[in-house]
């Protein structure tokens, strides 16, 4: 006993030693098995002479320091904490933990009180640490220094854990990037930004990422490049910790299981940052973003139990504790779900072996270890539900091969030979590995084998690889970027086959009212906004009938010509009759405009060139059309042969000239080139149907199409003052819309004409705020007033309403093509619209009910050549989808079956013998009738809810979210 002696007979006593003793818990969760000690000399050490104690299963400890130590130790000499084990994760501690010490009688060990003490050993005191410290993370002062664990679970107070949790994982994710940058580096560094994190305002972020950023970014930091940029990933460290706890306290859930998915998690992110330091990558948003993606997928595909047990193999050296009886014998009676399987009666069960010890390579090894591992493989088949005792675990093994050709089992091994073998495999293998063994032997009838789990696996990676790299939630599949690119393209087109179109409809119809009247000539405006204007002549009449055109616009007097000819090569002049004819063929060879509007994009001609063949046959309702030809421009073509079409006419009482009410497409066989884009392919329209609201707005709409405001800014004496400095010449509509000026024009600095285009019919309230408009000019004489005169013109086209006729039988097959990429799509795919008739197309909320088919090829970049079929039919009373995919060697199938209430099925079935069944109640997953077979009705895993994630539990003890 420490003080006391003897010598003879005759005895000295001398006064106890003065002592103090301090209690408290070391946390991170508990950590038990830890050494806790005053470090005396402040060299993060427990020295041999310096007091200690070990922290026991709960996590507590109990130090006594004499008052000689305390007089002996440097200033502010903190508690340190050095190994041990988390008794939430079953993993080592790594790096250490520290206290400030001032006598206290309790005190508890965390990664905040580590903060404190950083604090401190630069010359704060040890209250004022504490505060900023609190201050800077945004928890209680008052909650800091209480044990963090007991506050969560007893309290309900998730906040100093959290807190405690995500400063140790961060600080460890960063020192584990740099072999030479400790954890105590790392938070000596965090000093100052503590203090300016702590004296920033209220609404400045707080907490551990915020302190670790500030101090990456800190010019006086002595830490490594590397450790700065893995600090960037802090957030995302804490968002999981935040949410790992938080919600597990407040749903009454496992604290110790939202520790074991949390460190997958973290260890993710440090595995990540790492990659891409040492492959020079940046650490930016979007990795940071991608970096945060993959730890919520892990931590909620992650499972405790066997986080735990590896944590457990790769805690303990079984080399080191083989002699340990008390502690192998806890862990494999913490691990049991048998209530006869404890620390005692394994340690008693040691000595029924055969032989107490055995030689693995050249190292003794008690059997008790052997016994352990093996009562620990097959506790854990046990809690999958294969029902093997240990009297008949030996033949039950299957005959597995070893590399040399040998059976690795016998059906007649003993218990002990098994353990060893389990063991041997163990120590070379991961737990995964581990548990993959146990599964090898014979299961029980209703289990799929090995196999069939590696195939489901390869079934469903292969749906998230294939399905992902066509479309995404992110949007950048091929599907959707292909989408995209063809929306550009086609936005960006520099042909108009409908301007090109009615242009040649409208030109046949009006030079067949000229020969009606006997004139060969005439001027028409084009629209209403008076710049455009069509002149017709006809040029020849002898051999066949041919007029020339001429387009004419002026703009701010710049005029702009289109020309070309319309021919009637088929008929006789003298006997032709316009009014009587039954088949007429019409030429159109020319130049048009791009739009009906004057085109002002840069870069683009305002000019596209013709060469149409029509043949018009006239019907009872109207006229049939046959349409070939070509438009081109701007690097665009189209080349149309085979075009059908046909058009009912009604006759004005007055004019007599002939109305349009309705145009059919019947098919039209296309081949061109529309940006990176080449088209090849035959549309069919094999049906229409009559829309009777749509039929009963009769056969012709007018719509504005656009309109112009002019505005002139001129002095009522003197000139017109305009600043070298850019003016600003737009305004802001009364739709909120900023408009400016197409055309702007400075006259000898008298007077700035200002020509504006608005989309549809403009308003008097448009032009009440262009006159009110503040423009920033002004006039040389002083007396003078700004002056503003406005007008404004719209010009319209008339669309046929089709009288109510849609198609309803759309076929194309065909080949779409990326020549940038080599990429196409070539198929036939197919629709029909079944409520054509009675669907109400100006309410929002319509959703059209389809019947379509999709069957081809799609060659995407880079890839394979996949095989689609998909069938989709959407009734008023379900919704029945059908696709199939062939990449490579593997082909699956799904049929989706779906009610208006979302309730159904989704059936996969892939060609190595997978089947799935998914059951929907009102959109949701019914787990407990959904399944995973083989083709024999095996199971291979059964569908489960973590955490509101959907994810596939496999017989092998893995887990997989749904694609």
């Amino acid at each position: 006993m420490a003080g006391c002696s003897s010598s003879g007979g005759d005895s000295t006593t001398t006064e106890p030693t003065p002592t103090s003793v301090t209690t408290g818990t070391a946390s991170d969760g508990y950590i038990k098995g830890g050494k806790v000690c005053f470090d005396m000399d402040k060299n993060d050490v427990c020295d041999i002479e310096e007091p200690f104690a070990i922290t026991d299963a709960n996590g507590s400890y109990s130090l006594t320091i004499t008052t000689a130590q305390k007089a002996e130790a440097s200033p502010n000499a903190p508690l340190l904490l050095v190994g041990g084990i988390d008794i939430d994760t079953k993993a080592l501690l790594t790096g250490s933990l520290k206290a400030p010490f001032d006598g206290d009688t309790s005190l508890h060990i965390t990664p905040l009180t580590t903060l404190v003490t950083a604090m401190v050993e630069n010359n704060v005191s040890i209250d004022t640490a504490y505060t900023k410290v609190a201050d800077a993370l945004g928890i209680p002062a008052n909650k800091i220094k209480e044990d963090p664990v007991k506050l969560a679970k007893e309290d309900k107070d998730p906040t100093v854990l959290a807190a405690a949790m995500a400063t140790h994982r961060i600080i460890q994710t960063m020192a584990a990037v740099d072999n030479n940058t400790s954890s105590d580096d790392i938070y000596k560094n965090l000093v100052d930004a503590i203090e300016e994190v702590a004296a920033a305002d209220t609404n400045t972020t707080k907490g551990i990422a915020a302190i670790v950023e500030a101090a990456a970014k800190n010019a006086n930091s002595t830490l490594p490049d590397r450790v700065k940029e893995a600090a960037k990933t802090a957030t995302v460290i804490q968002n999981q910790v935040d949410l790992a706890i938080t919600t597990a306290v407040e749903n009454n859930d496992s604290i110790e299981d939202a520790a074991l998915t949390l460190d997958a998690a973290v260890e993710t992110v440090q595995t990540l940052v790492e990659d891409a330091l040492d492959n020079n990558e940046t650490i930016d948003d979007t990795f940071i973003g991608e970096v945060e993606d993959n730890a919520t997928t892990v931590a909620a595909a992650a499972d405790p139990v066997q986080l735990a047990i590896a944590n457990v193999f790769s805690s303990y050296d079984m080399n080191t504790v083989a002699n340990d009886n008390n502690v192998t014998g806890t862990i494999a009676g913490y691990f049991s779900k048998s209530s006869d399987v404890t620390a005692e009666s394994i340690i008693a069960l040691s000595s029924e072996l055969n032989d107490p010890v055995y030689i693995v390579g050249n190292t003794q090894e008690y059997g008790l270890l052997h016994y352990y591992r093996a009562k620990l493989v097959q506790d854990y088949v046990e809690s999958k539900g294969y029902l093997f005792t240990e009297k008949d675990l030996p033949g039950k093994i299957a005959e597995i091969k070893k590399s040399d050709g040998t059976y690795a089992f016998s059906k007649d091994m003993s218990v002990t030979d098994f353990a060893t073998m389990i063991y041997d495999y163990g120590n070379t293998n991961n737990i995964t590995e581990l548990m993959t063994l146990a599964l090898k032997m014979n299961p029980p009838a209703d289990l799929a084998s090995v196999s069939d789990v590696q195939k489901a696996k390869d079934l469903f990676t292969s749906i998230r690889t294939q399905a992902n790299s066509v479309t995404n939630s992110s949007l950048t599949g091929y599907a959707d970027k292909e989408s995209e690119n063809i929306n550009t393209a086609l936005q960006n087109i520099a042909v108009n086959i409908e301007l090109a179109t009615n242009f040649l409809d409208g030109l046949t119809t009006g030079i067949m009212t000229l020969m009606d009247r006997n004139e060969t000539s005439t001027v028409h405006p084009l629209g209403t906004a008076g710049i455009r204007t069509l002149s017709l002549m006809q040029t020849s009449s002898t051999d066949d009938i041919t007029w020339a055109y001429d387009i004419n616009q002026t703009v701010d007097n710049t005029e702009t010509h289109w020309t070309g000819t319309v021919s009637f090569p088929d008929i006789d002049p003298d006997t032709f009759d316009p009014s009587s004819f039954a088949t007429l063929r019409a030429t159109l060879n020319g130049d048009l405009p791009l739009d009906y509007a004057p085109v002002t994009t840069t870069g683009v001609e305002d000019k596209q060139s013709v060469n149409l063949d029509a043949t018009i046959t006239k019907t009872t309702t109207g006229a049939d059309f046959a349409l070939s030809g070509s438009i081109s421009s701007n690097g665009d073509s189209l080349a149309l042969t085979d075009a059908s079409a046909s058009v009912a006419y009604t006759t004005d009482a007055i004019t007599g000239e002939p109305n349009p009410t309705y145009i059919k497409l019947n098919h039209l066989y296309v081949d061109g080139t529309v940006g990176n884009y080449t088209l090849n392919g035959k549309l069919d329209v094999n049906a229409y149907a009559q829309n009777t609201i749509m039929a009963a707005a009769g056969g012709i709409e007018t719509n504005i199409v656009n309109s112009w405001i002019g505005i002139n800014v001129y002095c009522s004496q003197g000139d017109l003052i305009i600043p070298q400095t850019s003016i600003g010449y737009g305004f802001i509509a009364p739709n909120g819309q900023v408009y400016n000026p197409q055309y702007v024009n400075i006259y000898s600095n008298n007077s700035i004409n200002l020509n504006y285009e608005i989309e549809g019919n403009v308003t008097d309230s448009y032009i009440q705020d262009i006159n009110n408009y503040n423009f920033t000019v002004s006039c040389s004489d002083t007396n003078a007033s700004l002056m503003v005169n406005s007008w404004n013109d719209s010009w319209t086209e008339t669309e046929p309403n089709n009288s109510g006729w849609l198609p309803s039988d759309i076929a194309f097959d065909g080949k779409l093509s990326n020549t940038a990429d080599s990429s196409y799509f070539e198929g036939k795919i197919t629709a029909k619209w079944l409520d054509i008739s009675d669907a109400n197309l100006s309410r929002g909320t319509y959703t059209p009910q389809l019947d379509v088919t999709m069957n081809g090829a799609l060659q995407m970049p880079e890839t394979s050549l996949m095989r689609v079929t998909v069938t989709f039919n959407n009734s008023s009373e379900n919704t029945l989808i059908g696709a199939t995919y062939v990449y490579d060697t593997l082909s699956v199938t799904t049929n989706t079956s779906l009610d208006n209430n979302e309730s159904g099925t989704i059936n996969i079935t892939a060609s190595t013998g997978i089947k799935s069944t998914i059951k929907l109640v009102n959109g949701n997953i019914d787990y407990t009738n959904s399944t995973l077979t083989n083709t024999e009705g095996k199971t291979i895993g059964n569908y489960e809810d973590f955490s509101g994630v959907p994810r596939i539990k496999y017989i092998d003890g893995t887990f997989e979210t749904l694609p």
